[in-house]
């Protein structure tokens, strides 16, 4: 399967206009555009909504279905689902100017353009597998688990002081094209050896970067096996109650994940002593993939 999003909306800094107004000011080389409000005295940027985002998913679906089949007094079926994909955006934030997160390697490189943002998306995840099935046992039981498997989501970096990803790097490429903390931190070594600006690019923009913990694996799986048992118990030929039992995450696996599109690895992403450290995981209090949690409920029928 192959999807292309094209005309999707995202905000740009507008750097030049055909406006005569004494009001607006664009210098130029890429600088954004200054308004000022002629009441109030105060200046801002303009940033331009337009359609200019795109995105692109690949993927290969496969699936394997089993019919239901009697063994003695079980019967039994399943199924297994496999994704192998790619996603590829311009923004995190999607639809949204999200305060110009993806004007700020720009403008530290006094350049435009969206083609740095084109990256990973936050969603992104290469490998998804899910097993489930049932079987129907002797006096009305049936019992049914599916097992769900996600090879992890990347993160992306932020340096506090730039306000920015570390700007050498695409954007949300740890996980992804830099495996581990060493790969890291050879590319942070990269960007503190440039000549601090202002000079002509490439160079340095501010302090040097502080390196990350080494021997730290860019690899945050997904994983929870659930299962439901039922008990069916008839009352007569029009009713029906049923007994149900249900657990999940049974092997208790911690699932880090994040719930904000700019950093759903739930990973902390400023670069420096706690980098990648661990901040939220899925499912909350009850939902897919937290902790293992049990459920019990009845429903009658008529």
């Amino acid at each position: 399967m192959h999807v292309f999003g094209n005309k999707q909306l995202i905000g740009q800094l507008l750097r030049t206009t055909d406006s005569t107004s004494p009001d607006i000011s664009c210098p130029g080389n890429n600088a954004p555009c200054t308004v000022t409000d002629p009441l109030t005295g105060v200046s801002d940027n303009v940033t331009e909504l337009g359609s200019f985002a795109k995105s692109w998913y690949d993927g290969l679906i496969v699936s394997v279905q089993h019919k239901p089949t009697k063994l003695g007094k079980f019967t039994y079926l399943f199924n297994i689902n496999y994704t192998l994909s790619k996603t590829l955006d311009f923004s995190n934030d999607d639809q949204l100017t999200n305060n110009n997160t993806d004007e700020r390697v720009n403008l530290i490189e006094g350049t435009s353009g969206l083609a740095k943002e084109k990256g990973y998306a936050s969603s992104d995840e290469r490998h998804r597998l899910t097993l489930f099935g049932q079987l129907q046992m002797p006096w009305n039981f049936s019992f049914s688990p599916i097992y769900t498997f996600g090879s992890g989501v990347p993160a992306d970096t932020l340096v506090p002081a730039l306000n920015s990803r570390l700007p050498i790097l695409s954007r949300n490429a740890i996980g992804r094209g830099i495996k581990n903390s060493d790969q890291l931190n050879t590319l942070i070594a990269q960007w503190n050896a440039l000549p601090a600006c202002p000079v002509p690019a490439p160079c340095k923009e501010g302090q040097d970067v502080s390196s990350v913990p080494g021997g730290i694996n860019f690899f945050s799986p997904f994983s929870s096996l659930d299962f439901r048992l039922t008990k069916d118990i008839r009352l007569g030929e029009r009713m029906r109650l049923s007994l149900i039992g249900e657990a999940f995450n049974v092997f208790n696996f911690t699932n880090v994940r994040g719930f904000s599109k700019n950093s759903y690895s739930g990973r902390s992403i400023a670069i420096g002593p706690d980098f990648y450290t661990a901040q939220s995981v899925a499912g909350g209090f009850f939902g897919a993939g937290g902790a293992r949690a049990f459920q019990f409920a009845a429903r009658f029928e008529f």
